[in-house]
């Protein structure tokens, strides 16, 4: 059992139930950020969720419909099945729950949504932008969260990040190492 995704599984249900979007949304980058880490899908795949499900949160034309109230009910069950499924160790029936989720999200998106591209697509670049942030290339980062290459360096060019993480050049990291072994 891992224990870790278990925690964050009932924390993201958690705070599904209060509407808690922040809390959402930083449960999404530690998703993305473990599933940098430790290169696994599943992390990636419930990095999706939750910042699929904060972008809905934040859309008042969706919240307190009935297709909302169905697919918040949906997604708390299917939610406790993948953590029954991950206490139980048996990661491939998570990732079935996981991908019905997706299935709902796609399908309110569709139906409810005014987006210019799928939720789905849009929590790909947030996962990816967090793996980014943390250090993955973003080819890396691209291809762990199943991101469009090109669409994550334009989302990237108009963020702060690439300032924020600027890179060291090589010649500069060669001077920093032949200092300590000097």
């Amino acid at each position: 059992m891992d224990e870790f995704l278990v925690k964050k599984v009932s924390e993201l249900r958690d705070a599904k139930d209060s509407a808690n979007i922040a809390k959402i949304k930083d449960l999404g980058s530690d998703f993305a950020e473990e599933a940098f880490m430790r290169q696994d899908p599943l992390f990636v795949d419930f990095s999706i969720i939750a910042y699929s499900l904060a972008k809905f949160l934040e859309k008042p034309y969706i919240v307190g419909t009935p297709k909302w109230i169905d697919f918040r009910e949906d997604l708390g069950d299917e939610l406790d099945e993948a953590v029954a499924a991950l206490k139980k160790g048996d990661r491939q029936e998570c990732a079935a729950a996981v991908a019905r989720i997706h299935h709902r999200i796609l399908d309110l998106s569709a139906t409810m949504g005014r987006f210019v591209s799928s939720v789905i697509d849009k929590a790909r670049i947030k996962a990816a932008t967090q793996m980014y942030a943390h250090g993955a290339s973003l080819g890396a980062a691209a291809k762990l969260s199943g991101a469009n290459k090109k669409e994550l360096s334009k989302y990237i060019g108009m963020t702060r990040i690439p300032e924020k993480y600027a890179t060291i050049p090589v010649k500069n990291r060669l001077a920093e190492i032949e200092k300590l072994f000097k």
